[in-house]
């Protein structure tokens, strides 16, 4: 009886391990399976992701995880089985390979393309552009790193056969055709150019290179566009630094009419042609200015210091018809001082006068104290009402700026200065009261 229970004891212990070592195997698979089905999803390779999620789900018939998943992957899968149907097999392409870019990786399609097209290069004897398929595919990323490393052998034996055909070609040619090799492999497409002519104008005949010849020519006026691209730009950027927008605008249209999307140029040019127009208005004012048309020049000059208040132009330009006005007003009242001066010696009443001073005196009753020693504004005229609504605007915005970055002491002053020329600035005074009560509140 002892014997027979320490048999059944031994039975028992044996088959409990035997479903233990199992259960953990098989939990082990499971695992596996729900990992490689995870990656294979993320990397958008539905298809072989819902075979490892099925694979899980014969183990384990119950899991809800594993159920889950599959129910996502067979949405995925609709989803791009519909978009499949309503784009084009190029289309569908493009879509994935943007997908892949975001990744900052080529998409298997991609490598596994490039891989067959350097077989077939190889195949027919067309040594440049297996070399440069090959080439191309040991510097592509891809989580499928097969092709890769077939690619790695290959190329040395495509390089083989080169220096072979190299060899056996006279000194002269052999050179031209080697500095072309090489240079083309370093990018430097002009003098891969220019050596692989003057090769082919010693040799009778080459197919081969007579072929990839235009591939050559292609790659090189890609290269040339690009430094043109890089040239214009960087003559926009000084053209916009020394203030020459019209020059800038015409340098960002001719990176614009090489490389259409290229997003430097973009961004530069509303802001340039901004200022052109700006420079424009400006030199509509200067015109005005010119005429000593001092109302007209002022209102021309208030536009553009609301879309641009650190323009210096404009800034130096408004000074400049402040000083001009003031000399002229200086003098229409000195001048019609002396008038009644000399009216009055001679014993005579004023009492009509001439229809130019009376203009000009017309102009001075607009006026009130033209001269003052520490005006805050202007006076009355209309002028000098334009210029400090103008001042006023810039001041406030140079404030919105100091405030912006942080300097409330800054703010503060400037938005005083607003006011100073034009109390009745309403967003200013907000500004200066929402801002002083901000400074209370920390102290």
């Amino acid at each position: 009886m002892k014997d027979w229970m320490k048999t059944i004891n031994k039975g028992t212990l044996l088959t409990i391990l035997i479903v233990s070592v199992c259960f953990a195997t098989t939990s082990q698979a499971l695992n596996e399976h729900l990992r490689m089905g995870a990656e294979l999803s993320s990397q958008l390779k539905y298809t072989e992701a819902m075979d490892q999620f099925l694979q899980a789900l014969l183990m384990d018939p119950e899991n809800q995880e594993v159920r889950l998943k599959i129910r996502e992957i067979g949405v995925a899968l609709h989803q791009m089985q519909s978009k499949r149907n309503s784009l084009s097999s190029r289309e569908h392409q493009e879509i994935v390979r943007k997908a892949w870019r975001k990744l900052n990786m080529h998409s298997p399609e991609e490598v596994r393309r490039e891989y067959y097209l350097a077989l077939d290069a190889q195949k027919n004897n067309r040594n440049l552009w297996a070399w440069e398929h090959f080439d191309r595919l040991t510097r592509m990323k891809s989580s499928d790193s097969r092709y890769k490393n077939r690619a790695v052998s290959e190329i040395q034996r495509v390089k083989e056969d080169l220096r072979k055909k190299i060899d056996s070609l006279p000194f002269t040619a052999r050179n031209l055709y080697a500095q072309g090799f090489e240079s083309y492999a370093n990018g430097e497409y002009e003098k891969a150019f220019e050596s692989w002519n003057g090769y082919l104008s010693i040799v009778e005949k080459d197919e081969e290179l007579t072929g990839f010849l235009p591939r050559v020519k292609s790659k090189l006026d890609i290269q040339r566009a690009k430094r043109e691209v890089e040239r214009s730009l960087s003559q926009a950027e000084l053209a916009v630094k020394e203030g020459r927008f019209v020059d800038a605008r015409k340098a960002l249209n001719t990176v614009l009419s090489i490389e259409h999307d290229q997003p430097k140029a973009l961004k530069m040019i509303d802001q340039v042609s901004q200022q052109v127009q700006l420079e424009t208005r400006i030199q509509v004012a200067r015109d005005y200015f010119s005429r000593k048309d001092y109302v007209n020049t002022t209102k021309t000059l208030v536009e553009v210091l609301q879309s641009d208040p650190q323009n210096l132009r404009a800034l130096a330009l408004l000074d400049q018809v402040e000083q001009s006005y003031s000399r002229k007003m200086t003098d229409l009242l000195q001048r019609e001082s002396r008038i009644k001066e000399t009216q009055q010696r001679k014993g005579r009443e004023v009492t009509v006068m001439p229809a130019r001073v009376a203009r000009k005196t017309a102009a001075r009753q607009e006026t009130t104290s033209l001269i003052s020693e520490t005006p805050p504004a202007f006076p009355d005229s209309q002028v000098y009402k334009l210029v400090d609504i103008a001042r006023a605007t810039a001041h406030y915005n140079r404030g919105l700026i100091a405030y912006a970055q942080g300097q409330a002491d800054e703010a503060v002053r400037e938005w005083q200065l607003s006011l100073q020329y034009n109390p009745d600035h309403e967003k200013a005074q907000r500004a200066l009261e929402r801002i002083r009560a901000e400074l209370r509140t920390r102290s």
